[in-house]
């Protein structure tokens, strides 16, 4: 009985939603303003007229299939949301429909952040207020960066945080062999792993040479990371060869 329950909401969850898509598809391009409070797996929204009267509001799946089949058959319209995990993919896309999308600086929307009766559907009000009322100049719009310069920005970060992997990993092999009275000498991190399977103690190379095997591991695919940025520095950002002849910049 539950089951056919859910599967009956479910369905009914279905044809509002289409009901409400097939409204707003009737409705004239740059009529009127969405605003998405997006979620990790659903978002909510909120759709006003530029006089700002609310006329819908629901939720919709957050997964590119999701956004698509829910804005690809409305005309060009206003699209708000904030800064977050899902904005750049979201905004791309939406775009791409031939929406005007506006992503605002979330650190600097103080009607949202510190509004004691938030929630996702009010902030998906809040939203598409703003872009109503102020649009650009209340949603303090940042800039969304190509997709291009999103994969390098990932790719540094992803470095940075197999360094940091590295540290705590050197950290904990340093600690382990002072505890049996032993240091490993003074070296880089690069060729820690080499310096360490040389000096361990021999009653914790066991204990710890996994450990040495995982610090091999990730300096290969530091190396690797840092051959990638070298050359996106040399083909697309030229400037940062002043950065990298500052001492300690890049290394």
């Amino acid at each position: 009985m539950k089951k056919n329950n859910k599967k009956a909401t479910k369905r009914e969850q279905e044809k509002a939603a289409a009901a409400i898509v097939s409204g707003l598809a009737q409705r004239e391009a740059n009529s009127l303003v969405i605003g998405i409070d997006l979620g990790d797996r659903i978002s909510n929204y909120c759709v006003r007229t530029r006089e700002q009267e609310q006329i819908a509001e629901g939720t919709v799946t957050s997964t590119p299939q999701g956004m698509a089949d829910f804005f690809q058959g409305i005309k060009r319209q206003r699209i708000t949301m904030e800064t977050g995990t899902h904005a750049r993919w979201v905004a791309t896309l939406l775009e791409l429909l031939g929406h005007e999308v506006i992503v605002g600086n979330s650190r600097k929307l103080k009607l949202i952040t510190e509004n004691n009766q938030k929630s996702d559907k009010v902030d998906a009000r809040l939203l598409s207020k703003l872009g109503c009322i102020g649009g650009a100049e209340w949603l303090h719009p940042v800039y969304q960066r190509r997709e291009a310069t999103y994969r390098e920005l990932m790719m540094v970060r992803a470095r940075e945080v197999l360094v940091e992997t590295r540290t705590a990993l050197i950290n904990h092999v340093r600690g382990s062999v002072k505890s049996f009275g032993c240091r490993i000498s003074a070296c880089g991190g690069d060729q820690f792993a080499k310096v360490a399977t040389k000096e361990l103690p021999v009653a914790i190379q066991e204990a710890l040479g996994g450990v040495i095997a995982m610090l091999e591991g990730l300096q290969e695919q530091i190396q690797e990371y840092d051959r990638q940025v070298k050359e996106a520095c040399e083909e697309k950002y030229p400037e940062t060869k002043w950065l990298l002849q500052v001492k300690g910049v890049g290394h």
